[in-house]
């Protein structure tokens, strides 16, 4: 979301603190852009923070606060943070126009890093053909827009399935565009034998949610968009469409496919 220094957008801003006013929160990063220079200095961190341009060409972030005096918060004492903070950080140079295609999978990777797993083994046994190394449940890999942010089992042997377009409207050419996603070939191990989509928590069907309406207004350089709706035809492609920033949930039912053994069962976590 785009900040302007000593500026609100929807009421006349009386400034009396030009830093703490001018200080926002920053989740995965910030950036400043010299569209004279057609560059971009983009920031990304490994937790939430704070960051602020307090001036033309300059960008900083908080680490932690240190108070002298109490800031009348209901804490009734001064916030001394004085303990050893570690971090990292990433810093992106590169255009206005291909930045978002870099920071975004990188804030992506930053947030979920990969996770190294090993296994113990006897002496006695000996490792030959039939030995796993790798394995996925993927069947090929997701477009680069696209994260699956969850794959979860229930007790009914049912699946529940996030997708989620990580790029927001206008900021990149091609990623933030809708995408769409074939379900029924996304995993190598198994069939999807029915699929209906949940409200986000999944406790819902969608076709059940009551929505409020609200009257909106349409901001200079963002379309509305709106959400195509999912019907599950078994024996079809079972395509989803994501529309940028949209989070989608389902709940499938899963079986294993035709060359599997008749007893396996679908578990993830």
């Amino acid at each position: 979301q785009e900040r302007q220094y000593n500026f609100r957008p929807t009421w006349k801003l009386n400034v009396t603190q030009p830093v703490a006013g001018n200080y926002y929160p920053m989740n995965i990063g910030a950036y400043i852009k010299d569209t004279s220079a057609n560059m971009q200095v983009t920031l990304l961190s490994d937790r939430s923070r704070s960051a602020a341009s307090l001036a033309n060409g300059q960008l900083e972030s908080m680490m932690y606060r240190r108070c002298l005096v109490d800031d009348s918060r209901g804490v009734g004492q001064a916030l001394n943070e004085s303990y050893v903070v570690t971090m990292r950080e990433w810093i992106v140079f590169d255009s206005p126009e291909n930045s978002a295609s870099v920071y975004r999978p990188k804030a992506k990777f930053i947030a979920h890093p990969f996770q190294l797993l090993f296994g113990s083994q006897n002496n006695d046994m000996e490792v030959d053909s039939t030995s796993v190394y790798h394995y996925s449940p993927m069947n090929k890999a997701l477009p680069a827009n696209v994260q699956l942010s969850s794959l979860n089992s229930n007790d009914d042997d049912s699946v529940i399935i996030r997708l989620h377009h990580i790029f927001q409207a206008g900021e990149d050419s091609n990623s933030s565009l809708p995408v769409s996603v074939d379900l029924a070939s996304l995993f190598s191990d198994v069939d999807i034998s029915s699929a209906m989509e949940m409200t986000l928590g999944s406790t819902l069907p969608e076709s059940q949610l009551k929505r409020l309406h609200w009257n909106t207004a349409s901001v200079a350089g963002e379309e509305d968009t709106k959400t195509i709706p999912f019907k599950f035809v078994p024996g079809a492609p079972i395509t989803v469409t994501l529309q940028p920033t949209d989070i989608r949930t389902f709940l499938v039912k899963m079986k294993p496919k035709a060359d599997q053994h008749p007893t396996s069962s679908v578990r993830w976590n």
